[in-house]
C-alpha cells in the first residue's frame, strides 16, 4: 500500500468527515500549475481561448479507439461533439487525438468494481492497495477488471472536428456529473480537463429517468465537489449547452483551445 491505513483508529475511520478529507486528499488532488489563467468556452459560437486544465481523477487508463463509446450502458444519449483549436490563432487542429472517459448512469466507471465510487471508504481503501502517485502528485487507481464502457479515441479531421456518441453521466460520491477528456498532439497531452453539465438539467433527468432514479438528485453541488470545491465551484468555462432533437436525444457542442508548442 502507497501508505498505512493500520494507524487510523476506529472510530477515526467511521468518521464521515474524515473519509471525505482522505478521499478529496489523495483522489482529487490537482498537480502543480493545475490551471491556466483562459478558460474553455463551449458553444456554438466562434471563441478562441485556451482550455483550463483539471485534475485527470483515478480512474483513468488509455482507452479504445472508436466513435460510440456506449457498449452496454443504458442512460440518456448524448452526442458530443469537439473542436480543438490553435490557441491563438484560432485554426483547426487536424490530426489532434482527443479521448474521453466518464461514469455511466449509475457513477460506475469501467475498469473497475461496480458501485464501488458510491462508498467512499470502499473506494479509499482499493485506492490504497492499487493506487499509484504519478510524477505530477496526482493518484491513479489501476483498472481491475477488462470492461472499457464509456471510454475512446478519435482522431480530429481536416476541420478539427470529432464526434463522440455517449450517455449523459451520473454524480458518484464526492462528484458532480462530469465527462473527462484530453487532448494530444503528435504524442504528447497537450489538456486534460473535465465538461460539467448544469444542475437543474441533471436534476430533472435523475428525478425521472431510469436508470438515473435509482441514484436521484445530486446531493452536491459545483461549490462542494471533489475538485470544483479548490476553485470555489468554478467550472472554468466548461459548462456544457445541451440542446434536443425530437426525439429527446441530447447533443453538446464544445470547442478546445489548446497552444501547439
Amino acid at each position: 500500500m502507497l501508505y498505512s491505513l493500520g494507524i487510523l483508529g476506529g472510530s477515526v475511520m467511521t468518521a464521515w468527515v474524515f473519509r471525505r478529507n482522505l478521499i478529496n486528499k489523495f483522489l482529487f488532488t490537482f498537480p502543480d500549475n493545475p490551471s491556466v489563467s483562459i478558460s474553455a468556452s463551449p458553444g456554438e459560437n466562434e471563441v478562441c481561448v485556451l482550455t483550463s486544465k483539471q485534475v485527470e481523477g483515478p480512474f483513468y487508463f488509455p482507452s479504445p479507439e472508436r466513435s460510440n463509446i456506449v457498449e452496454d450502458r443504458v442512460g440518456k444519449s448524448l452526442q458530443l461533439k469537439m473542436q480543438v483549436i490553435d490557441y491563438p490563432n484560432c485554426a483547426p487542429i487536424q490530426n489532434a487525438v482527443v479521448e474521453i472517459w466518464q461514469a455511466d448512469a449509475e457513477g460506475n466507471y469501467s475498469g473497475y468494481p461496480e458501485q464501488i465510487s458510491q462508498d467512499v471508504w470502499k473506494t479509499f481503501m482499493l485506492f490504497g492497495k492499487h493506487g499509484e502517485k504519478k510524477d505530477n502528485g496526482e493518484y491513479t487507481v489501476k483498472p481491475l477488471t477488462d470492461s472499457q464502457y464509456l471510454r475512446g479515441i478519435q482522431r480530429t479531421d481536416e476541420n478539427g472536428w470529432v464526434t463522440f456518441d455517449t450517455i449523459i453521466p451520473c454524480w458518484y460520491v464526492g462528484r458532480v456529473p462530469h465527462i473527462h477528456f484530453k487532448v494530444f498532439l503528435n504524442d504528447k497531452e497537450h489538456i486534460n480537463a473535465q465538461f460539467y453539465f448544469e444542475k437543474d438539467f441533471c436534476d430533472t433527468l435523475f428525478t425521472t429517468e431510469p436508470p438515473y432514479t435509482k441514484m436521484g438528485k445530486c446531493p452536491i453541488d459545483f461549490k462542494n465537489d471533489g475538485v470544483l470545491a479548490s476553485v470555489n465551484g468554478e467550472q472554468s468555462g466548461l459548462l456544457l449547452s445541451i440542446q434536443k432533437d425530437d426525439n429527446s436525444n441530447c447533443m453538446s457542442i464544445c470547442r478546445v483551445g489548446v497552444r501547439p508548442v
